[in-house]
């Protein structure tokens, strides 16, 4: 759901809101060919379904040739993956981002500057476990984390839009974006091989 309100010349905001629910199956069998015994490692299965909630609210100011954007953004993410650990259930995960932006016309050209910062849900992979080939003989698996958070980013731009003549047009951009809290699969146990 998304809303627009116009207030005059100088105001716009902006409110919206979002809520995703899935159900999320996976099953794995390795050497599926084969009958289950000390050699073949059992079927896995998992059955989850996350949800996924945002809200924002942002506004944006204009006074005369300059132009203010502010916002708040709330994201919340709750794998509900079944107690695994220890027979504890993780709860929800919870980010709030703020978002600014100016912008201002020049002689002959517009300048632009913004800072953010957003959050999105690790890939649902990484909430179980997933072996990788036969785990009797390589014991290569992966142990999913039901309490991942979220993985962030922060960006900033800086943009420059020149227009020397009628016919022609520069633009020049600066991009910075920093990544963290990313989520990546490390195989746990030896390959003998």
């Amino acid at each position: 759901l998304d809303v627009t309100l116009g207030s005059g010349h100088d105001a716009d905001f902006y409110l919206g809101g979002e809520i995703a629910r899935q159900q999320v199956q996976m099953f794995q069998r390795a050497f599926a060919f084969l009958p289950v015994d000390s050699t073949v490692p059992r079927p896995t299965a998992s059955d989850f379904r996350p949800v996924s909630a945002a809200a924002y609210a942002e506004t944006q100011l204009r006074v005369e040739d300059l132009a203010f954007t502010m916002g708040l953004r709330y994201d919340q993410f709750d794998g509900r993956v079944p107690a695994a650990i220890g027979g504890r259930r993780f709860g929800a995960q919870r980010s709030v981002n703020p978002r600014v932006a100016v912008s201002t016309v020049l002689k002959g050209a517009t300048f632009i500057a913004t800072w953010g910062r957003f959050s999105q849900t690790p890939d649902f992979q990484y909430l179980v476990d997933a072996a990788f080939d036969d785990t009797t003989r390589t014991g290569r698996f992966r142990r999913g984390n039901p309490s991942l958070g979220f993985e962030d980013a922060t960006q900033y731009e800086f943009s420059l839009r020149l227009r020397p003549s009628e016919n022609t047009s520069l633009r020049s951009n600066l991009y910075v974006k920093r990544l963290d809290g990313l989520v990546a699969s490390v195989p746990l146990g030896l390959d003998p091989d």
